[in-house]
């Protein structure tokens, strides 16, 4: 990136903004202080930045209609936080069930997560035969509340069944007329490397258009094709970088859990880091399992810090114009 409102070139390098080489160990995040030298704006840019919502910044895990926890919902939530998950992915609905099948349950894991800094998304698989049948399912689930009055933190649809762009455009169009333009939403997808016919069609202009984050399920054990956890994921990324056009897309990758080990999520995270993804979470196979949750405890040990506020401070430096949008942009390097 380049600095357009001072006459000092900078460029961000590792998550942090430099001057010069002199500059590689400055203020994390990017920050250059006021007082400093060179950068004012571009650092008051940066302070004005907040924290986005919706997803949390850390690794996360999927839970399906069949699996949610039946008691002891803060014991459940104590042991997702002491495994490094801050994100919580809790399937509320497919096309054919209500909107929320199980409401006390759901009330109680948001309000548990909650109290240990946890972020709760919502997800539903949805079949668009009915756009709009499919998108109020996710809207009810949106505007509920618990008993004390808690709710989601985001939602996440599913697009899977049907891509065509027409249906993906008019569900998503009316998710966003009435949840509002600021209200986290994250779209859940194959991978554009996935061998499923659906992946030939999948809009992803049109995602990256209404949706905050884009979530690839980087499947490396799949059901087209098996490969190496490292090379897939890291594809994934850059490759939907390619198809949106966006170098500022934000992608949260959802790895592997289908039986898989620890050696290859780790690959997977590694991948994640290395490729500039945003955040990284695991589907498993029914349960996730004591393995599973101690290699997305290393989450850290890959992905970079902060790494969710850094992408919205580079879009809003961009937005005040203190930072020329780029034509190609790798936010690993």
């Amino acid at each position: 990136f380049t600095v357009v409102s001072s006459s000092t070139q900078a460029v961000f390098a590792k998550g942090k903004l430099i001057q010069n080489a002199s500059q590689l160990s400055a203020s994390p995040l990017g920050v250059v202080e006021p007082g400093s030298t060179g950068l004012t704006g571009a650092a008051l840019a940066v302070n004005a930045a907040k924290a986005p919502p919706g997803l949390s910044e850390g690794a996360g895990i999927w839970v399906n209609l069949w699996n949610y926890p039946k008691s002891d919902f803060e014991g459940y939530a104590e042991k997702l936080y002491a495994s490094g998950i801050r994100n919580l992915f809790i399937q509320t609905s497919r096309s054919n069930t209500p909107a929320i099948g199980q409401p006390t349950e759901l009330g109680l894991i948001i309000e548990a997560c909650h109290k240990y800094k946890i972020r709760v998304i919502a997800w539903s698989f949805a079949e668009l035969r009915n756009t709009k049948a499919d998108a109020d399912k996710l809207i009810y689930a949106a505007k509920f509340r618990t008993p004390s009055g808690d709710r989601l933190d985001a939602i996440a649809p599913n697009l899977e069944k049907n891509l065509n762009k027409q249906a993906v455009e008019a569900y998503s169009t009316y998710l966003r007329q009435e949840l509002g333009a600021s209200y986290p939403m994250v779209a859940v997808v194959y991978s554009p490397l996935n061998k499923a016919p659906q992946v030939a069609v999948t809009p992803w202009k049109t995602l990256a258009k209404y949706y905050d984050v884009i979530a690839p399920m980087a499947y490396w054990n799949g059901r087209y094709q098996t490969v190496d956890a490292y090379n897939y994921t890291k594809r994934t990324v850059e490759r939907i970088r390619e198809l949106t056009e966006r170098s500022d897309v934000e992608v949260h990758v959802i790895g592997d859990g289908m039986g898989t080990r620890a050696p290859e999520i780790k690959e997977f995270l590694r991948a994640c880091g290395d490729a500039g993804a945003q955040s990284a979470s695991l589907y498993p196979n029914q349960q996730t399992t004591v393995e599973q949750y101690g290699a997305m405890s290393l989450y850290d040990d890959y992905m970079p810090l902060n790494a969710r506020e850094r992408l919205s401070m580079v879009r809003h430096l961009m937005q005040q114009g203190v930072l020329s949008k780029p034509g190609k942009y790798d936010p690993s390097k």
